[in-house]
């Protein structure tokens, strides 16, 4: 299944296979030009990724992620099974994270290192289903991916799960190429780590499975041939039955009515693509083409391994769709498909070394991927992208005044809020509200206190679809402005 391995004899324990395969990679890494530009490229990635670090603030999502890790072990769990649709493994790690600090950067620290290490991963499963080259290029479109560095400056669980699901993709190339029980073992330990960290790892973990007897058919011994398969499947189910059992528990209960917000249908894969592409027309355009390039070259020399990258990406995207009628979709769950998609990226450069030399496409790619992304990194360092509770804590700092009552809405955005803003210090109450219901308790209990209403004009209308609560506020408050999609109102 690919050119060439870093490794031993498959028939050596495994202790001295490890063994052999530091050695054999410290070797490497001093005589491998295409292992030492992987290198560069994931030293360029962890600048990238660890670069401003803390310049925006923390975001809702984040904020919730703070606060869950600020429970005991089982108390995470507890909150797992409450309701909280995340798996918990995540909010363990940020939970030990929480004893040496609990600042922006601390908390974003775990998704900026496993991110950095993705890249290096990518080079590696370029390296296995494919080629030295294909590897670098993938590694090289992944350092510069603003949606990747992105999501690895962010206190949430997309790029830890990214990790273990591309160490889990490079194991499963391996079992598929020795069909070893060890192999297999591995990949569904990390497809198990991929599960407890976000429940959509499953869907790319469900299509490994289901095309595993499709890749081994060449193999001799008939039914038996996927023994080693069923060892793997086995052992995720053991590692993760606790968790299945709460996913399919949460699944209904957030299946139980119409989502409120998120993308639906078709708008899955454009959104997503869009945003996987960095907002950024013409790299969008370039990555598709030359994915599909890659894809064809796949299709012309190992068709297994072009159907198992364009089987994974439609199926990904048709079940996304299907479920964006019963839940919340969001694009950044579609990053599972990265190791997919950069993989097809990665053999467009095999496709080109047939008209150009080889040394020459790769010269060519590693340029284009830092010039691709450059004016949207750019951007990206230089303006906030997540809202800026920070700064609006400090607004409301300065406004507020003794005894008063400011109310956040949604209620949820007290959690990013209280983040920053110390009620305690300026002698005010800081409450959340989401309906007149909430509203009215508030009013009834104010006295002669002022009232400050913090209104996020992006999550209110997904908490009140119906507009009554914004419209009640205008016949009690009066605005007094507005800050960065944050409108600030002030009743007597």
């Amino acid at each position: 299944m690919k050119n060439s391995r870093i490794g031993t004899d498959s028939t050596k324990k495994f202790p001295d296979a490890c063994v052999g395969r530091i050695k054999a990679f410290r070797e490497e890494l001093k005589t491998d030009r295409y292992t030492q530009i992987a290198v560069i490229i994931t030293f360029i990635a962890a600048f990238l990724r660890f670069f401003h670090l803390d310049f925006n603030s923390l975001w809702l999502d984040e904020a919730v992620t703070y606060n869950i890790a600020q429970n005991s072990f089982i108390g995470i769990w507890k909150t797992t099974a409450g309701g909280e649709f995340n798996p918990p493994l995540f909010n363990w790690i940020e939970h030990l994270i929480s004893f040496v600090g609990t600042s922006e950067w601390a908390l974003r620290f775990i998704p900026a290192l496993l991110g950095t290490l993705t890249v290096f991963l990518f080079y590696w499963i370029g390296r296995e289903y494919g080629s030295r080259g294909v590897g670098i290029i993938a590694a090289a479109f992944l350092a510069t991916s603003p949606f990747h560095i992105m999501w690895s400056q962010d206190a949430r669980a997309y790029t830890t799960m990214l990790f273990f699901l591309s160490l889990a993709f490079l194991f499963y190339g391996k079992a598929i190429d020795k069909n070893d029980c060890v192999n297999w073992l591995i990949f569904g330990f990390f497809s198990a780590l991929a599960f407890w960290t976000h429940f959509y790892a499953l869907i790319i973990v469900a299509v490994l499975f289901l095309f595993s007897p499709y890749l081994l058919s060449a193999a001799k011994g008939g039914i038996g041939v996927l023994r080693n398969t069923f060892y793997a499947l086995i052992l995720f189910f053991i590692l993760t039955l606790p968790l299945i059992v709460v996913m399919i528990d949460l699944f209904i209960l957030r299946t139980g009515s119409s989502p409120t917000y998120g993308i639906q249908g078709l708008d899955v894969i454009t959104y997503s693509l869009l945003d996987l592409a960095g907002f950024n027309i013409i790299a969008l355009v370039v990555l598709a083409v030359l994915f599909f390039s890659g894809v064809w070259y796949m299709i012309l020399r190992n068709r297994k391994i072009a159907a198992l990258t364009l089987g994974t990406v439609i199926i990904a995207f048709l079940v996304s769709m299907f479920l964006s009628y019963r839940m919340p979709m969001e694009p950044r769950y579609l990053i599972i498909l990265l190791p997919f998609l950069f993989l097809g990226i990665g053999y467009s450069s095999c496709t080109f070394s047939k008209y150009v030399k080889k040394e020459t496409v790769l010269m060519v790619l590693l340029i284009f991927a830092v010039l691709l992304n450059a004016s949207t990194l750019e951007g990206y360092y230089t303006s906030y992208t997540k809202d800026d509770l920070r700064t609006l804590s400090q607004e409301i700092h300065g406004f507020s005044q003794n005894n008063d009552i400011i109310v956040l809405m949604p209620a949820y955005m007290t959690q990013p809020f209280n983040y920053y803003y110390d009620a305690k210090k300026d002698g005010t109450t800081v409450v959340g509200a989401s309906s007149t219901d909430d509203l009215m308790k508030i009013f009834s209990k104010k006295g002669n206190s002022r009232i400050l209403f913090i209104i996020s004009e992006s999550d209110l209308p997904a908490a009140d679809p119906q507009g009554t609560t914004i419209a009640w506020i205008k016949e009690k408050a009066v605005p007094i402005g507005r800050f960065m999609g944050y409108i600030i109102l002030i009743a007597a």
